[in-house]
């Protein structure tokens, strides 16, 4: 057992700048600020006899980071409130030390935070941005072309192998474990696209929110789904294509652009053409109606996957 101060002074090694009640940033002149929250709690976002402390806390910071890139910005700083049954200053360094794993690779420090007594483990983390043009979901237009970044399902199934004690999928706990926000990507796409959502429940449910904000339908001519996934998904007799659409926690860019800028988009980014917005619905180009699904705190909508 450890006291609140034994615990703030060791995390004030990893983060030099906590300590002070409010902190200051700069933004860059010309960008606009931009401000994201998420909360994850043991049990729920994640499962520490799964995955270690170090992992809880860089999942974390990836979920973050993500909702600044799917608006085509770039964090600046972090602010990190930590709640936990008892004072245990192992888990409180390793979680920190997660965190700042991947705060480091996008020059994003942590500025402040907070510690408190709880019934459950949770993180939770603000995260202040700055973007040059802010892309929402509501800017879908039709005949636009809809694009995700990279192959989905991937993480759904790195939970699922490691829920199975399948070890050797490494390259789908990896990404489960360790997701990448695409904030290089977003900053590419917020040049091009016209709107645009990180896929975090899964990519029925993202899109569905995207076309209910533009007011607007989809027509998916294809699901991009990892590998790997595809094999793990064959192995446990489901559908690969229901862990790209009901699996989440992917982390990818979703996004809608005109397609006369298909050809300059692609000098500078790969991604997957899936499908184009229409007037009504979502649907797939054979008729098949996309049913919603995905992750939801409060129920399973629909949900496809066995977790």
């Amino acid at each position: 057992m450890s006291t609140e101060l034994e615990i703030i002074d060791r995390l004030k090694i990893l983060f030099p700048k906590i300590g002070d009640d409010a902190e200051e940033f700069n933004i860059t002149p010309g960008f606009t600020p931009v401000v994201s929250i998420d909360s994850f709690v043991q049990g729920v976002h994640f499962d520490l006899s799964l995955i270690t402390p170090y992992d809880a806390g860089y999942r974390s910071c990836a979920a973050t980071l993500s909702d600044i890139a799917a608006i085509g910005g770039r964090p600046k700083v972090l602010l990190c409130a930590l709640g936990m049954p008892e004072g245990n200053i192992t888990l409180a360094e390793s979680l920190a030390r997660g965190i700042r794993s991947l705060a480091d690779k996008f020059d994003t420090e942590i500025i402040g935070g907070d510690t408190v007594k709880s019934k459950d483990l949770f993180i939770s983390l603000c995260v202040i941005g700055e973007a040059k043009r802010i892309v929402r979901r509501n800017g879908a237009k039709l005949g636009d072309v809809l694009c995700v970044t990279a192959p989905l399902g991937g993480s759904v199934a790195g939970l699922k192998t490691l829920k199975n004690n399948l070890t050797s999928f490494k390259e789908v706990i990896e990404k489960y474990i360790h997701p990448k926000p695409r904030i290089e990507e977003g900053l590419i796409l917020s040049e091009f696209a016209t709107s645009m959502i990180d896929v975090s429940d899964g990519l029925s449910i993202d899109l569905y929110h995207l076309l209910k904000e533009s007011g607007v339908g989809a027509i998916i001519h294809s699901v991009p789904v990892e590998k790997e996934a595809k094999k793990i998904a064959m192995l446990m007799e489901e559908k690969p294509d229901d862990f790209a659409l009901y699996g989440g926690e992917d982390f990818e860019l979703l996004f809608t652009l005109n397609r006369k800028n298909l050809g300059k988009l692609r000098k500078k980014l790969n991604f997957f053409e899936i499908g184009e917005i229409v007037k009504e619905g979502m649907r797939f180009d054979d008729g098949r109606e996309i049913k919603l699904g995905g992750y939801d705190h409060f129920t399973k909508v629909n949900s496809k996957i066995k977790y």
